[in-house]
């Protein structure tokens, strides 16, 4: 009597769920971006926008006149606040050297680099003369004239220019360059801010927390530790 035999399929197996060595993780496994608040993203426009004046940035973007300095430090510090910044300068091409032009640009400028013969505004002067970066408004109103029987004779332009304030450029680029001169810093002053961090950084706080800390308690003490 002939035998038959079953031919069985072997087993389907499941996919694993362990991801290969090399693979990428999926899109919903991805580190999410560090998101700044709107008051810290104020701040980094401000920076790009007065040539990296912390101090002043710091104001406009809503912190304390009388602690700005010591607020700008620390912020100045914060990892993605510092790219952020980096990779706007690298998008627009920005170099300390082409700041410190403009500014001085600002600061030495006359009004008369954009202005005609006569005392007209001429942009096409401001620009052979490069001065068009002086310019900080520029508003055109034209009107049409008429003579008596109502027939149009011309059109009047009339120029409202506003120039960048040289005084504060020049307060903008003595601070870029570092040339304000900072007060002298008490050695007994740093010394106690210093072990006021390593007693907080004892007791269990990171180094970062602990200088945090002190700095709210202390807000010249970002100064005195630079």
């Amino acid at each position: 009597m002939a035998k038959t035999h079953k031919k069985t399929r072997p087993a389907k197996k499941k996919a694993s769920a362990r991801r290969a060595p090399g693979s990428k993780k999926s899109a919903g496994t991805r580190k999410a971006k560090p998101k700044l608040t709107p008051r810290r993203d104020r701040f980094v426009a401000e920076v790009i926008k007065n040539g990296g004046n912390g101090t002043q940035a710091a104001i406009a973007a809503g912190y304390a006149e009388s602690g700005a300095h010591q607020e700008a430090h620390r912020l100045l510090r914060n990892a993605e606040i510092q790219e952020r910044i980096r990779r706007a300068k690298e998008r627009a091409g920005i170099t300390p050297e082409i700041v410190s032009g403009v500014l001085a640009q600002q600061l030495l400028g006359e009004i008369s680099d954009v202005l005609d013969e006569e005392g007209n505004f001429d942009y096409k002067r401001a620009k052979e003369r490069r001065a068009t970066g002086q310019i900080q408004k520029l508003k055109i109103k034209k009107r049409d004239l008429f003579n008596a029987k109502g027939e149009p004779v011309g059109v009047e332009t009339n120029y409202e220019v506003e120039m960048y304030s040289s005084q504060a450029a020049a307060k903008i680029l003595v601070g870029t360059l570092g040339m304000l001169k900072q007060p002298a810093v008490n050695p007994e002053d740093v010394a106690r801010v210093k072990a006021e961090i390593d007693r907080l950084v004892a007791e269990g706080w990171s180094e970062v927390d602990a200088r945090e800390i002190v700095f709210e308690a202390e807000p010249r003490a970002a100064q005195w530790l630079q």
